[in-house]
């Protein structure tokens, strides 16, 4: 396990740190009504449903921490950041990118229960940045499209305001309860009830109300061609080969145009509203919007020098799966002999490197990755298992992983193998060669 020290951010949180305020909120509800003949039943009601009206607001978004971070193969543990103490893995991870800042690497991380809302982690240099990147399975060209919520759109105050008027009710209601006693006709706890009725339904519908009008909406989207902003009601788009250099200021990210050709007249900058925000949810923190400037220079600049062709090594071509299963596998475990006793095929052709390259490569198809597997146990046997083992693990598709188990058995039958290869392929909808 390699521990290295950097830091996170994570505005929305583990799950956990979600739940806490409305489960109080719950709990307070829940009392008073199993002690409804109390003085303080009524009010207890309304004061928890003032609670649950606020818990977001209270809550907001968690400040960036100071962290431990361990990597090991499949596993990347955040430790030393409470309350944002989690475990990454393979799996949970949808969409990622790397870049190179002035203060080292950043690592913007989007996991299936955050909400659309990057983590980011701040590492100290590439080393420890390609070891987060290989214990999760990572390609090195990123993974996914990333967005960040940054812009202010109509009706996102509503529900801030809503909330806080509902919570005001609420409260107003507990009090004209507590000052009513057990005066006779109960006129002012009956208004108080009628009051923080029409409280919930006004919050419950101007809080859908501002969800849907939000909903994936005021959106920064990087993708692998250029950037999109979302604005609501129009979408901006510039391409990557466009911008000839990335500022950031006080209000946005402007990314200045390559000068147009004569007579075409001056090209604004691109502009990227981006909110910062120290408490809010919708927004930017600096460290984001630095990744975000760092992460558009990058691919500019890559953009700048072109398209560039990959060319995939020899192995990757002798190693696919060709034909019947049955004539690969054949094929497989007779070469496995003749690296076992320490030659390569054809002049080194293929060698250990070369088969440890692919099996590590979260970029090589999936056949390859499977036909390294399978070689290298059958040539090396028990001392390279649990290396094997390891790099199963940072396997992020299931049906890629079941495809590197069965080739790994000594006898795997034809049609389940076959069956897994285009499950894989289908799953992961990789060609032959890398995209770059």
């Amino acid at each position: 396990m390699k521990e290295i020290r950097g830091g996170i951010s994570d505005p929305f949180g583990p799950t956990w740190t979600r739940l806490v305020l409305p489960a109080l909120s719950v709990l307070c509800i829940s009392l008073g009504m199993l002690f409804a003949d109390g003085i303080l039943s009524a009010p207890a009601v309304f004061a928890g449903l003032a609670l649950l009206f606020l818990s977001p607001l209270i809550l907001g978004r968690h400040a960036p921490h100071a962290a431990r971070i361990l990597v090991e193969p499949g596993r990347v543990a955040i430790r030393g950041a409470f309350p944002l103490d989690q475990t990454l893995t393979p799996r949970n991870v949808t969409a990622s990118s790397i870049c190179v800042t002035e203060s080292g690497v950043t690592m913007a991380l989007e996991r299936r229960d955050r909400g659309r809302h990057p983590i980011v982690l701040d590492l100290p240099n590439e080393r420890a940045a390609e070891a987060v990147r290989t214990a999760l399975g990572l390609s090195s060209q990123g993974v996914g499209t990333l967005s960040w919520p940054t812009l202010a759109l109509p009706f996102g105050g509503l529900d801030t305001w809503a909330r806080c008027v509902g919570a005001i009710a609420a409260l107003v209601g507990a009090g004209l309860i507590v000052r009513a006693g057990d005066l006779t006709p109960p006129r002012e706890p009956m208004i108080a009830i009628g009051m923080v009725l029409l409280a919930c339904m006004f919050v419950a519908v101007t809080v859908v109300i501002s969800r849907l009008a939000q909903r994936d909406r005021g959106r920064v989207y990087l993708s692998q061609s250029g950037v999109y902003v979302d604005a609501g009601r129009t979408t901006k788009f510039v391409g990557y080969g466009e911008i000839a250099k990335v500022r950031v200021g006080k209000t946005a990210i402007l990314c200045d145009r390559h000068e147009a050709e004569e007579g075409d007249g001056e090209r604004a900058p691109f502009v990227i509203p981006t909110r910062i925000v120290r408490h809010l949810r919708r927004g930017t923190s600096p460290l984001e919007r630095r990744h975000l400037a760092a992460q558009i220079e990058a691919a500019a600049a890559k953009a700048r020098k072109g398209t560039q062709t990959f060319d995939a090594p020899p192995a990757y071509e002798w190693l696919r799966l060709q034909g019947r299963p049955a004539a690969w596998l054949q094929k497989l475990d007779a070469q496995a002999q003749v690296l076992s006793g320490g030659s390569g095929y054809r002049g080194s052709a293929i060698s250990e490197g070369d088969l440890w390259s692919s099996l590590e490569d979260p970029d090589a198809p999936p056949d390859v990755r499977a036909a390294s597997a399978r070689m290298l146990l059958r040539a090396k046997g028990g001392a390279v298992r649990a290396r094997i083992a390891a790099v199963v693990e940072t396997v992020r598709d299931p049906k890629e992983e079941h495809l590197l188990r069965v080739a790994q058995w000594p006898s795997p039958d034809e049609a389940m193998l076959e069956d897994a290869v285009e499950a894989a392929r289908a799953a992961v909808g990789r060609d032959a060669t890398r995209k770059t």
